[in-house]
């Protein structure tokens, strides 16, 4: 399941994928979100939610969206494991909704280099990378 037009729509290459999307208001730079999105994932239970984020600081990951930030609450509740996908820009970006502490995440990964990294893994949060 994704609520991100682009992803599903490269997927359909795949016949041995199968897509879910959620419905409600589709956006040009956000996909779908709002509450009729997440109102559709209540009827869902998932293994893993892999998900991005707009910015990530020590106290957490962050969106520009409430509604996506929402919609990713939702998807977490919903989910047995969750792991964050942080591109290095993610790290000096700011955004102003709190999806979520880190501690909340099961893995992190990105691709920031580990000097950026030391005060997370200081916290003894699971952060990955592969510069």
């Amino acid at each position: 399941m994704t609520n991100g037009f682009r992803i599903a729509s490269a997927l359909l290459e795949n016949d041995q994928v199968r897509i879910i999307m959620p419905g409600g208001e589709l956006r040009k730079n956000t996909d779908f979100a709002g509450s009729m999105t997440s109102a559709a994932l209540r009827d869902f239970h998932f293994d893993l939610m892999l998900c991005s984020c707009a910015a990530i600081s020590p106290e957490g990951a962050y969106e520009t969206s409430l509604a996506v930030k929402d919609l990713k609450r939702t998807a977490m509740e919903l989910s047995e494991r969750c792991v964050l996908l942080a591109d290095r820009t993610k790290f000096q970006a700011t955004a102003p909704y709190r999806t979520a502490g880190l501690r909340n995440f099961d893995r992190i990964f990105t691709n920031a280099d580990d000097g950026l990294l030391l005060p997370y893994r200081q916290a003894g949060l699971p952060v990955f990378n592969r510069p």
